[in-house]
Formats: C-alpha cells, structure tokens, sequence
C-alpha cells in the first residue's frame, strides 16, 4: 500500500476541515511495535487510532452512558474501515492490547481525558 503526499508521523484528522494536521514526528517501527504489545505490526503503512475525547462538549449531554456511546462509536467507525480496507483488497486488522498512556502520549493525546479505544493496521496483503 502506498501513501503518497504525507510523511510519517502521528496526524489528527479534522473532519469539519476535512484535513490532517501532524502533531508528532514518526516513531521507530521497534517501539509502534512494543506500544502494540508486540502485534505483527511491521509491514503496516498506516495505523488508525480511535480515540475517546471526554472533553468534547456533546458528551456532557449524555452523562453516565457517555463512555459506553463513545466506545460503540469508535467501534462502529473501526468496522467501517475495516470493511472499506477489504473492498479495496487491503489488509487491515484491529489492535486491542496496546500500551494506553504511552501511545496516547505519542499520539499528542492528552491521557486519562483522550484515551485510545482502538487501533487498527492497514497494509497491502503482501506485507500484512
């Protein structure tokens, strides 16, 4: 899979703007793979991170059952970019067991209030 136009790195995406800004420089492949807690990650040329933002004010219309609506939104969008990554003949896979406070630190995230609910590999088949 080639991505052209877009140097590594950690990018936030705006979806208003439609737009990526970077917030951190890339990682060595070793330590994207010891924050995936050793997941076959290496041939990966893109990762996603879903995060979770409890700063973000709609949330505080929802109270208690925020964090459960948010996990089943990034889910929901997970599985979308999976099924999209498969009509494309792309591999791609979810990443559950991460290390939570070190990639949201990478990811220019601010830990406990922007965790990490999921992460996903994309990849050409061939390095997947």
């Amino acid at each position: 899979m080639k991505v052209e136009g877009l140097l590594p790195g950690f990018y936030h995406y705006q979806p208003l703007g439609h737009r990526l800004l970077e917030v951190m420089p890339p990682l060595p492949d070793e330590t994207i793979v010891r924050l995936s807690n050793d997941q076959p990650i290496g041939g990966a040329s893109v990762l996603i991170l879903l995060l979770l933002d409890f700063t973000r004010e709609s949330l505080k219309n929802y109270g208690r059952k925020a964090y459960r609506l948010s996990l089943l939104e990034a889910d929901h969008i997970a599985q979308n970019v999976l099924l999209v990554a498969a009509a494309m003949d792309l591999g791609a896979f979810p990443i559950c067991g991460f290390c939570d406070e070190e990639l949201s630190f990478f990811a220019g995230l601010k830990y406990p209030e922007q965790p990490v609910a999921c992460m996903l590999a994309l990849c050409s088949k061939e390095n997947c």
